[in-house]
């Protein structure tokens, strides 16, 4: 019997909230006890309260995250359940969610109280004090429950992925997801062009572009050229580095000077529509990784993440 996949996204958010308090780190956290990977912020200790970053978490909770920037509001949707955190607190339809510690920005990374949100999701928390380690109990939702054999109700929505599949997985997500949330905040046209995330007929070039205004779109490059696959993943890295390529391309076009913005914004549109049809064959890739181990990729990931090149 094909198994019942649970819808949700997975976005990573750039957020501006204060620092109010010291962060204790080495917390580790699971859920249904199956280990959760943190590649960059890890989960911290704040006035005696666990807080961790939105991703990692929450996505694989079910929810369904977006980001308003005008009001620097995370929501978190679920069910017929709508979380909101801010700076201000955290609000579950329309009704305050007791907590003595707010989402708050550490080391430029927002993170969220994890044992408000999980208890408003129906999950139970248990801390273990020798370990330092808060596994999250989240019973599988009552409506679904008849629409799933036995045996894939207490399975690992993780299948038989290895560990070190999974963590290439994570730092690939985080590696391509934090080149588009930099081209966001730093309104890199030239980027946000080829990833589709700005219409065409709006595009304005800038003048020039210098090694200084790419340099964060190179490092981000030589990151994912430098990953190193395990072996079942060898198909996806090359869609990967076929992807980076396309924006290496772009960076060193974006650099010549003697470049007019018209010819540039030629190229740019090719390259657009290479990374389009680059995301397709990706997507199969992907998909035949998971199914091939079993794992309910939309539980765990999202299924946004067929499209992570998009």
């Amino acid at each position: 019997m094909k198994k019942k996949m649970f819808s949700t996204a997975a976005i990573t958010l750039a957020m501006l909230f204060p620092l109010t308090a010291y962060a204790d780190n080495d917390v580790k956290v699971t859920l249904n006890n199956a280990p959760i990977s943190f590649e960059t912020a890890q989960p911290t200790i704040v006035n005696g309260r666990t807080l961790v970053p939105l991703r990692g978490v929450f996505d694989k909770m079910g929810y369904e995250i977006s980001y308003d920037n005008v009001t620097k509001t995370a929501t978190l949707k679920k069910d017929q359940s709508i979380i909101k955190a801010s700076s201000a607190g955290l609000i579950l339809n329309d009704k305050s969610l007791e907590g003595d510690v707010l989402p708050q920005l550490i080391n430029d990374s927002f993170m969220i109280p994890l044992r408000a949100v999980s208890e408003a999701s129906s999950a139970s928390i248990d801390w273990n004090a020798a370990t330092k380690t808060v596994n999250i109990n989240l019973p599988l939702p009552e409506n679904n429950s008849e629409e799933i054999p036995d045996t894939y109700i207490s399975a690992d929505p993780r299948g038989t992925m290895p560990v070190d599949e999974e963590q290439y997985i994570n730092t690939l997500n985080n590696a391509v997801t934090s080149i588009k949330s930099t081209a966001v905040s730093k309104r890199c046209t030239p980027v946000l062009l080829i990833l589709g995330l700005v219409d065409e007929e709006d595009v304005i070039l800038a003048d020039s572009y210098s090694e200084a205004d790419l340099k964060w779109l190179d490092d981000n490059i030589d990151s994912i050229l430098a990953m190193s696959p395990p072996k079942s993943l060898d198909a996806v890295q090359k869609d990967v580095n076929d992807y980076a390529t396309i924006l290496l391309k772009a960076s060193l076009y974006c650099k010549d000077n003697n470049m007019n913005r018209a010819d540039l914004k030629e190229k740019l549109n090719a390259l657009g529509k290479e990374r389009a049809e680059l995301n397709a064959n990706f997507s199969v890739d992907l998909y035949n990784y998971f199914t091939d181990n079993n794992v309910f990729f939309e539980s765990v990931y999202g299924e946004e993440i067929l499209d992570m090149l998009s």
